[in-house]
């Protein structure tokens, strides 16, 4: 049985984002197994992910677990989710001639804090088969925070490369303010790029060992223009 793939948000604004607290969650078990199945990289950001309880019974099966989390996830029907909120700091530079201004980035900063939101079970009886699912579970979730971690460094490269001419401006401050409101709305484009980058990631099925096979959507019903009769009715005509 699988459970529904999730996206991965990111904050578009330039201004520090607010982001959940975080507490350590792991085991040795955990962390060696998160190194084989997704490389050291990924083990750094276990210090960033908090977790969330799973209310099924220690004793449940597979089916029943994977049906609490499709229904009573914080993210249903996601299992997990990672957020990445991107933020930067940049100072200008520009100079004048015959007019036209040019307006460099003279200094820049980029900045990421990433959450990773993941369940959370003791079981007793599948106790090889949650483990498995979980873990392959966090290997996903590194994977989107590496894509994080790539477009960070992207972010810095272009706000280097940025260059702005105007020749409306009259002063440098002019010149550099009318920098900052072309630069403000690229970046919006550029964290829409990096979510798509996301959400080539997904959609992701979590399957634990041993699950039913989820039943198949039930067909969607006909529309009649009037409803037919029930057995044994007759229809009479109608008299307009």
């Amino acid at each position: 049985m699988a459970l529904a793939g999730h996206q991965h948000g990111a904050d578009p604004e330039r201004q520090d984002a607010a982001v959940r607290e975080t507490t350590a969650g792991r085991t040795p078990q955990g962390v060696l197994a998160l190194q084989r199945a997704a490389g050291n990289g990924a083990v750094a950001g276990l210090l960033g992910v908090q977790r969330y309880a799973v209310g099924a019974k220690a004793d449940s099966d597979a089916t029943t677990v994977l049906a609490w989390l499709a229904a009573n996830s914080p993210y249903a029907p996601e299992a997990a989710h990672t957020q990445a909120a991107f933020s930067m700091t940049r100072t200008f530079d520009a100079k004048e001639k015959d007019g036209t201004w040019t307006v460099k980035v003279k200094a820049s900063t980029v900045d990421v804090k990433k959450s990773v939101d993941m369940p959370t079970w003791a079981p007793t009886k599948i106790k090889k088969e949650w483990t498995a699912a979980h873990t392959a579970l966090r290997a996903h979730e590194a994977l989107h925070e590496g894509v994080a971690d790539t477009w960070k460094a992207t972010l810095k490269a272009r706000l280097s490369a940025y260059t702005f001419t105007t020749s409306t401006a009259t002063s440098w401050d002019d010149a550099t303010a009318e920098a900052g409101v072309d630069l403000d709305a690229k970046w919006v484009t550029w964290i829409e790029e990096h979510q798509k980058d996301q959400d080539k990631l997904d959609p992701y099925a979590v399957v634990i060992a041993g699950a039913a096979a989820p039943a198949p959507p039930a067909p969607a019903p006909t529309p009649d223009a009037e409803a037919a009769p029930e057995s044994g009715e007759t229809t009479s005509p109608v008299e307009e």
